[in-house]
């Protein structure tokens, strides 16, 4: 199995690295993956969310020394501990052997490319058209957003070798098509590359990206417009 990370942090927000965030950790024969993506309205409230994102992983994976399994109960556990204020949507995979779970918050996302072509990818949960669901802490300590119950969970069984898993934040999925992103399997370093190429279609106004494709179809914009969506960008990418 071979696994590697990316990210690229939206322009504005370089000098803080974004407030995107991952982990990768290994613990009994078991691999947890996950990507936060910080909510970043935070900014008007005066919070800078990528240090609740950092304190959020560094939770995560003291839960996951303490030995719980669940990705439910590892986000709870470690919201649980936070001190800062914040909020995330969340994808959190645990692979084991040839199985997954996977669970999501929000609208980071996760596919499977097995043999060129997806045979399975999560949908986005929102409440309504670019507003996810997202979990956090107030300033007051009191929980933000949505519960870590109202997660959902996937469960894939048989995966087999040369599949292709990709974890990523909603800049990656929102500026790539899907088409794109399976010609690019064969990069010799995939999560660097299609974070550049995200990039790259972030910058771009000359071609629609799914983001506003999106947008249109549901009703939120009369025409789709072209143009990228800049965001950070993140990307994990495991080649079983």
């Amino acid at each position: 199995m071979l696994i590697e990370a990316y990210n690229i942090p939206h322009d504005s927000k370089q000098e803080f690295f974004g407030e995107d965030g991952y982990f990768i950790h290994h613990k009994n024969n078991k691999v947890y993956l996950c990507v936060f993506d910080g909510v970043g309205g935070w900014a008007n409230q005066g919070v800078n969310v990528k240090e609740f994102v950092n304190e959020l992983i560094k939770n995560c994976i003291v839960s996951i020394e303490l030995g719980h399994r669940n990705p439910e109960v590892i986000i709870e556990d470690a919201l649980n501990k936070s001190t800062l204020a914040g909020s995330v949507t969340v994808i959190f995979a645990i692979i084991e052997e040839n199985s997954m779970i996977v669970y999501q918050i929000g609208d980071s996302g996760m596919m499977v490319i097995q043999k060129e072509r997806v045979i399975f990818q999560t949908d986005s949960q929102q409440h309504s058209f670019n507003f996810p669901y997202q979990v956090g802490k107030d300033k007051d300590g009191s929980f933000h957003g949505d519960s870590p119950k109202e997660g959902k969970f996937y469960r894939m069984s048989l995966l087999n070798k040369g599949d292709y898993i990709i974890l990523g934040s909603d800049g990656l999925f929102d500026n790539l098509h899907t088409h794109k992103i399976i010609n690019m399997m064969q990069e010799s370093h995939v999560a660097e590359s299609l974070c550049k190429e995200a990039y790259k279609e972030s910058k771009q106004e000359s071609r629609s990206v799914p983001f506003y494709e999106q947008a249109y179809k549901e009703g939120v914009l009369n025409t789709i417009k072209n143009g990228g969506k800049q965001d950070d960008i993140t990307a994990i990418v495991v080649k079983v």
